[in-house]
C-alpha cells in the first residue's frame, strides 16, 4: 500500500511554500557529538595511560631491586671462591667504583656496591650496600653477612677423644695415631692393631681411643658443639640446657649440638634421639692412662638413648678447626711481633707486656729491635724487655705476637741443629741437667720458688725424671709461656705449645678473689681488653710433677697455691692437639679452671679427675658474651674457613657511607719528611660522629688524635703512609676509616 505524500505548506495566497531541509542541522549535531566522543576518548585514554605508567615504574623499581640483589650475589660468589676476598684489592671488580651490567641479564639492569668490612675480622660481620638501577629507577639493598666460627661457642671440639700425642695417654702413641687420629665416631676404618680381629669397623674403637667425658660436677655456660659425638655421664641432671631457670645444679646452660649424623648401612652415626655415649659404657679399662699393646679391642659401642631426659643434643653441621698457624705467622711478620725459641710473656694492667726470649737475636724495632735480647753463657737472669702496647699501636702494631722454633726461623734468628740455643744450654755451674730456659726475677704473683738448690725457673728442671716431660717442652720448639693481668687486645700464637703459668685475667674484672660465684673472673661487657691464644700443639695449665718413689708428685720449685682456681679470660683455638692440665691425672686438687671466653680444639684432653678429692682441676666454663656484639681478639676470625652467609636484607637509602666503607680512601693529605701536621678528618662524615682513636696502619711515623683532628708525625721515610682512625657513630657503634698521607 502506498501512502500519499504529505501536504505541503502554503502561504496566505494559497501558493505552496518551499520545503524546509533539516539535513544541515543534523550534520552539525553529528559533528558536535563526535567532538564530545573524541574528548571522552582522550580523557579515557589519558586515564588508562596514567594507570599504566605507575605499573611500568613499579616494574622498573622491582627490576632495579633485583639488580641490587644481583650485586649482593655477585660479591657473595667472589667470597665463596676466596673467603678473604674483602681483604684483597681487585681492580677487575669495577662494581666497587662504578656501574656494571647485571651478569647474564637480558635487560638493561646495572649495579654498584660498597663494602663495610670494619667488623669482618673482629666481629664476623660483613655489610654490603648494593644499588641497582633500570631505566632511571634506582633501589638500594643492604645485606648483613655473617660467618660461623669457634668464637660463637664456649666450647667446641673436632674429636672428643684424646690427642694421640698427649703425654702419658697411650703406651703406644704410634698405634694410637693409626687408630684414633682424625677419626670421628661415625667413620669407617681401623679399630685394632694388625693381627687382632676384626681390624676394621664402622666407627673408631672407643675402648682404646681414650675419651674425656662430661660429668655432673662440671658447669658449662654457653653454646657447645662437637663435630664428633658426646660422652656424657648418666647422672647429669634432667634439666633442659635451653631452659635452666638459673639452676645451680645444671651442667649445661646453652644449646648442645653434635655433628653425628643419622646412621646408614655404612655409617655408625647417631639416631635422632640418641646423640651421645654414656661414659659408664666405656669404663671397662681400670685406668684411662694405663693402656698397653696387649689391651683387648672393643669394636662395637652403645649410642645411648635418653628417654627420661628433658633434652637431647641437637644436630648441627661440622665446623672446621684449621690445621695451620700460617696466617697468624704472616700477620706477625707483617705488622706484629716475632720472637724465636721458648719465650715468656707477662701481661701487665698498664698496657705493657714483659718479654723474655733468650733465643731471639733480632725483632722489629717496634718489638725490641736488636741487642735487647742476649744469650748469657753463665748463669744469669735472662734479659727482659718491657714493651708499651700503646706506643706499638701508634706505630702500626696489629696486635699479633708469634713465637717460632729455633730451627724453623729465618736468619738471623735461625739456630741450626749443630748449634746450641741459649735455652738448650746447661746453665748451672757443675751441673749436668739443662737448667730452665729462663731465670725470672721473682715477684708476689710468680708461681716459682727460689729455695730449691737455687733454681728458680721453668720448665721445671726436676721433671727430667718424668717420662712425659719431653712432650710438654722442647727447647728448640716455639713454646710460649704466659700469665698476667692485662689491658689491651692481643692474639698470641706459637709454632708449638702455649703453657699457662698463672692467671690470665682482664684488669677490669671486679671479682678476682671469690671463686664459686657467678661473677668470678667475668670481664664486664664494657671492657675492650681481649686476649686470643693459638697454639699449634698443646695449650696447658703449667703444673710440673716429678717422680718420687715411683709416683708423680709436685716439684719443689713452684707454688701450687698460686695456681688454685685459675682465671682464664681468653679465646683460644688449639689447632692440632688440645687444652688440658699438665699431667692431669696426678697431683693435688687445685680447685677449678674458670674459663671466661671461648675454647676451640682439635681433640679433647683432661684438666683433672673426679672422685674423692680429685686431681688437678674441675671445670667452670662460661662464654664471653662480648664476642657476639663486640670485637673478639685481633684476627681470630681469620681462623674460620666457614662461608659467609646472608643474615638479613633490608632496603635503604641510596648512599656510599664514608664511615661504613672500607677499601675506599676516606681522606688524603701530604707533608714533608720529619714534619708534624694535623688533618681534620670528620668533614665528610655525618653529624654526631666522634673521633676515638688513631694509629699508623701502614708505613712509619706516629699518629695521635684530638677533637676532630688526626696529627701525624712523619719520619725520614718517603711514600704513602696509611693512618687508620676510629670513629664512634651516633648509634654507638664503632668503625674505622683511613687517612693516606703522601710523604715527600
Amino acid at each position: 500500500m502506498r501512502y500519499p505524500p504529505a501536504p505541503r505548506d502554503r502561504d496566505d495566497r494559497g501558493a505552496s511554500l518551499p520545503r524546509r531541509d533539516d539535513r544541515g542541522a543534523a550534520m552539525i549535531l553529528v559533528m558536535i557529538w563526535c567532538s564530545v566522543l573524541l574528548m571522552l576518548s582522550a580523557v579515557l585514554a589519558q586515564g588508562v595511560a596514567d594507570r599504566i605508567r605507575p605499573s611500568d615504574r613499579s616494574e622498573k623499581y622491582l627490576a632495579a631491586e633485583a639488580a641490587a640483589e644481583a650485586g649482593i650475589d655477585d660479591y657473595r660468589a667472589r667470597l665463596l671462591v676466596d673467603n678473604r676476598y674483602f681483604l684483597r684489592t681487585d681492580a677487575t671488580n669495577t662494581s666497587l667504583t662504578g656501574w656494571v651490567p647485571v651478569p647474564g641479564g637480558a635487560g638493561n639492569g646495572e649495579f654498584t656496591i660498597a663494602v663495610d668490612a670494619t667488623r669482618a675480622l673482629r666481629a664476623g660481620e660483613l655489610r654490603i650496600i648494593s644499588t641497582g638501577r633500570v631505566d632511571g629507577a634506582i633501589r638500594t639493598v643492604e645485606a648483613l653477612l655473617t660467618k660461623r666460627s669457634t668464637l660463637d661457642y664456649v666450647y667446641i671440639s673436632d674429636f672428643e677423644t684424646m690427642a694421640p700425642s698427649l703425654p702419658g695417654a697411650y703406651a703406644d702413641p704410634t698405634l694410637a695415631a693409626s687408630l684414633c687420629r682424625n677419626r670421628y665416631w661415625k667413620d669407617t676404618g681401623l679399630v685394632s692393631k694388625s693381627g687382632v680381629s676384626p681390624q676394621t669397623g664402622l666407627h673408631r674403637n672407643s675402648q682404646y681411643c681414650r675419651w674425656a667425658g662430661i660429668f655432673n660436677s662440671e658447669r658449662i655456660k654457653g653454646r657447645i658443639h662437637t663435630n664428633d659425638v658426646w660422652y656424657l655421664a648418666t647422672d647429669i641432671p634432667n634439666i633442659d640446657p635451653m631452659n635452666t631457670g638459673g639452676s645451680s645444679s645444671a651442667v649445661f646452660d646453652g644449646q648442645v649440638t653434635t655433628s653425628c649424623p643419622l646412621p646408614t648401612g655404612s655409617t655408625a652415626g647417631c639416631p635422632a634421639n640418641q646423640r651421645w655415649i654414656a661414659t659408664s659404657s666405656i669404663t671397662s679399662n681400670p685406668s684411662p692412662f694405663a693402656w698397653s699393646s696387649s689391651t683387648l679391642y672393643k669394636t662395637t659401642e652403645l649410642v645411648n638413648s635418653w628417654p627420661n631426659k628433658a633434652w637431647n643434643p641437637a644436630y648441627d653441621t661440622v665446623l672446621e678447626i684449621p690445621a695451620s698457624n700460617s696466617r697468624m705467622k704472616e700477620l706477625a711478620e707483617d705488622r706484629g711481633c716475632m720472637f724465636t725459641g721458648p719465650t715468656r710473656i707477662r701481661l701487665r694492667p698498664n698496657f705493657t707486656i714483659e718479654v723474655t726470649s733468650p733465643d731471639t737475636r733480632q725483632t722489629s724495632a717496634m718489638c725490641g729491635g736488636t741487642s735487647l735480647y742476649a744469650n748469657p753463657a753463665t748463669p744469669a737472669v735472662q734479659p727482659t724487655v718491657t714493651l708499651s702496647l700503646s706506643t706499638m699501636t701508634n706505630n702500626g702494631f696489629n696486635g699479633v705476637i708469634y713465637v717460632q722454633g729455633t730451627t724453623s726461623a729465618a736468619a738471623p734468628n735461625n739456630w741450626s741443629l749443630s748449634s746450641t740455643p741459649a735455652t738448650c744450654a746447661v746453665k748451672t755451674t757443675g751441673a749436668t741437667d739443662n737448667y730452665p730456659f729462663v731465670i725470672p726475677s721473682l715477684e708476689a704473683s710468680d708461681i716459682f720458688k727460689s729455695s730449691w738448690s737455687g733454681r728458680k725457673g721453668f720448665p721445671s728442671a726436676q721433671i727430667a725424671t718424668n717420662p712425659s716431660a719431653a712432650s710438654w717442652y722442647d727447647c728448640r720448639a716455639g713454646d710460649l709461656f704466659i700469665q698476667g693481668e692485662f689491658s689491651g687486645a692481643l692474639t698470641l700464637a706459637a709454632d708449638n705449645n702455649i703453657g699457662l703459668t698463672g692467671h690470665i685475667v682482664d684488669t677490669n674484672v671486679t671479682n678476682k678473689t671469690t671463686p664459686n660465684t657467678t661473677t668470678y673472673g667475668v670481664p664486664p661487657l664494657t671492657s675492650d681488653n681481649m686476649i686470643g691464644l693459638v697454639p699449634t700443639q698443646f695449650l696447658y695449665a703449667y703444673r710440673p710433677l716429678r717422680t718420687v718413689s715411683g709416683s708423680l708428685t709436685e716439684t719443689d720449685d713452684w707454688d701450687s697455691s698460686k695456681t688454685r682456681n685459675v682465671i682464664y679470660d681468653f679465646a683460644t683455638v688449639v689447632l692440632n692437639a688440645c687444652f688440658g692440665a699438665q699431667d692431669a691425672t696426678f697431683g693435688a686438687n687445685l680447685g677449678s679452671i674458670y674459663l671466661r671466653g671461648s675454647l676451640g680444639q682439635r681433640y679433647r684432653c683432661p684438666v683433672g679427675t673426679t672422685g674423692g678429692s680429685g686431681t688437678a682441676y674441675a671445670k667452670s666454663y662460661q662464654h664471653d658474651q662480648r664476642f657476639a656484639v663486640e670485637d673478639p681478639p685481633p684476627y681470630m676470625l681469620e681462623l674460620s674457613n666457614e662461608p659467609w652467609k646472608v643474615k638479613g636484607y633490608s632496603q635503604t637509602t641510596i648512599r656510599r657511607d664514608p664511615i661504613a666503607t672500607t677499601g675506599l680512601v676516606a681522606d688524603t693529605g701530604a707533608q714533608l719528611t720529619s714534619t708534624t701536621r694535623s688533618y681534620s678528618v670528620l668533614a665528610n662524615d655525618v653529624a654526631g660522629v666522634t673521633l676515638i682513636g688513631a694509629r699508623v696502619l701502614s708505613g712509619s711515623g706516629t699518629a695521635t688524635y684530638s677533637g676532630s683532628q688526626v696529627t701525624y708525625t712523619s719520619t725520614a721515610t718517603m711514600g704513602a703512609m696509611v693512618i687508620e682512625y676510629t670513629v664512634r657513630k651516633p648509634d654507638g657503634t664503632r668503625a674505622a676509616q683511613t687517612l693516606t698521607v703522601t710523604v715527600s
